[in-house]
């Protein structure tokens, strides 16, 4: 896991979005976040300088600082909202989704057109605090990502991968400086490091 600068935050990797709104979050942050536990995430919109949205999940969200924000959204704490819906409250705006225990996302149109976000996008996976990561679209880390010289891994879903099952397939990119190949990985276990990392 790299980071883009000394002392800067660490960065996981980035997820692409595809065409039909899914996207595939890096699995050390799904390990780290164990953030497919509950089937469900709570996403809420980014910082103004970084966009995009941030993931948590509720046993890392309740019993933090940020507690209060369920118990005074009782429709966001019960997952009462529609899917991907989001709710304003001071100043930021919440919703969930549902996640596979692989970590993937679908983002429906309208969350999508809401965050500004487009398909082909690639998100850059940051680790924010110990209740939440970030998923930026902007900003002076992913400036400093076009000048990075290690390697930041994409990911992107490429099987067919339903809630609940266990089967999953990414791409890992590299970049073509370093290898110029696209590696499949076909894994049982996403908690398995990616080898391009």
């Amino acid at each position: 896991m790299p980071q883009l600068n000394k002392g800067g935050k660490f960065v996981f990797g980035k997820s692409l979005v595809r065409e039909d709104g899914s996207l595939c979050l890096p699995e050390q942050a799904v390990r780290e976040y164990h953030i497919g536990k509950e089937g469900r995430v709570y996403l809420f919109t980014g910082a103004k300088s970084t966009g995009g949205f941030c993931v948590t999940r509720k046993g890392l969200l309740a019993p933090s600082r940020l507690g209060h924000i369920l118990r005074e959204m009782p429709r966001l704490n019960a997952c009462a909202l529609p899917e991907g819906e989001l709710a304003p409250y001071k100043g930021r705006r919440y919703g969930w989704l549902r996640v596979s225990p692989q970590g993937m996302l679908v983002l429906p149109e309208a969350l999508l057109q809401e965050l500004a976000l487009t398909p082909g996008m690639e998100l850059l996976c940051i680790r924010s605090s110990d209740i939440a990561f970030t998923l930026g679209a902007r900003g002076p880390l992913l400036e400093r990502d076009k000048n990075f010289s290690g390697e930041i891994p994409v990911y992107e879903q490429t099987g067919k991968e339903s809630y609940g099952e266990s089967e999953f397939s990414l791409h890992c990119h590299c970049r073509p400086s370093k290898c110029g190949q696209i590696h499949h990985i076909e894994q049982a276990d996403p908690r398995e490091n990616c080898y391009c990392i």
